[in-house]
């Protein structure tokens, strides 16, 4: 192990400016303290039968992860230039490309036929590429499915929401352990073979966090609530689905008001749902549960917003 040290003391020396944001170039955001650790994590795999890697997302993590040498590393970004500026300081450096893997496309291409025609054989994961809600569970999914009992899983800018809900559902997933947080880095260790985790109910940290209608029409108040709300950000009219429960049973009115206005007539019914399908950003709608057909009493309203 001493040339892979070597070789990555080399590189923490002199970290090559990989990456262009905000009109400059610079490192990428993998200080020295995190890049040891996959480092750390690297060397350990290439001790087990497969010795793989994978990253989404590629800088200085690839770098880092070719000075210990691995069997196999699986690089996924969607950045043609990127890989050119990667090869050349693995050039610089004297690091070994055998066994590297680059495959310049987006994630949500490239993991799932990974996933297909692959066992389980990740000894150690990296999901740094791209941050979006969508991206960022799409890598968790299949990496997930790669991932051997025993890998390491390291999700980077856990401080984004993306992010961080992937930190949070994992915190309470019994088949991962957290075993590192580094600043925004977070490394957990798998302890399963499953290749899946399980349906919602089997997943602590969505179950937590759900609401049940059953309970909801079970309440003995009255009761009147959006899901979801506020309703996410999109280029075509939002929707939410408005559940009511006049809690005794009596006639009930649901109304709505936007931003104030008069009040019209959204449905009759003592309980249930119902979608409302013409949510825009920038205005409150106020959904008011009535008792009786007049108007008569009001007993519950619920304010529905929209992300911008």
């Amino acid at each position: 192990m001493l040339e892979q040290h070597r070789l990555f003391e080399a590189l923490l020396s002199n970290k090559p400016k990989l990456h262009y944001w905000g009109g400059e170039w610079n490192c990428g955001g993998l200080d020295n303290i995190k890049l040891r650790r996959l480092f750390e994590l690297a060397c350990q795999s290439v001790e087990s039968a497969t010795g793989t890697i994978i990253e989404t997302g590629a800088g200085l993590s690839t770098l880092a992860f070719l000075a210990a040498k691995p069997r196999r590393l699986i690089s996924i970004v969607p950045d043609r230039d990127l890989k050119k500026r990667i090869d050349a300081e693995a050039v610089k450096l004297s690091l070994s490309q055998d066994g590297h893997e680059f495959y310049i496309e987006r994630s949500e291409y490239a993991l799932p036929e990974l996933a297909r025609t692959s066992e389980p054989c990740i000894d150690v994961a990296l999901i740094d590429g791209g941050h979006g809600m969508t991206t960022a569970f799409v890598d968790l999914c299949y990496i997930n499915c790669l991932l051997k009992k025993g890998g390491y899983l390291a999700l980077d800018d856990i401080h984004l929401h993306s992010v961080r809900q992937i930190y949070l559902l994992l915190q309470e997933q019994p088949s991962f352990e957290l075993v590192n947080e580094l600043g925004k880095l977070a490394i957990f260790r798998k302890n399963t073979s499953d290749r899946f985790l399980p349906d919602h109910m089997g997943q602590p940290f969505v179950a937590r966090n759900s609401l049940s209608i059953d309970d909801l029409f079970k309440q003995s108040n009255a009761t009147i609530a959006a899901i979801p709300n506020p309703v996410p950000a999109g280029l075509e009219l939002g929707a939410t689905i408005i559940i009511w429960n006049t809690g005794n049973g009596s006639k009930g009115d649901v109304h709505v008001s936007v931003d104030g206005g008069d009040e019209k007539l959204f449905f009759r019914g003592s309980k249930g749902s119902k979608p409302a399908a013409w949510i825009a950003a920038g205005s409150t709608y106020e959904f008011r549960l009535y008792e009786g057909l007049n108007r008569a009493k009001l007993l519950a309203s619920v304010q529905v917003t929209r992300n911008k």
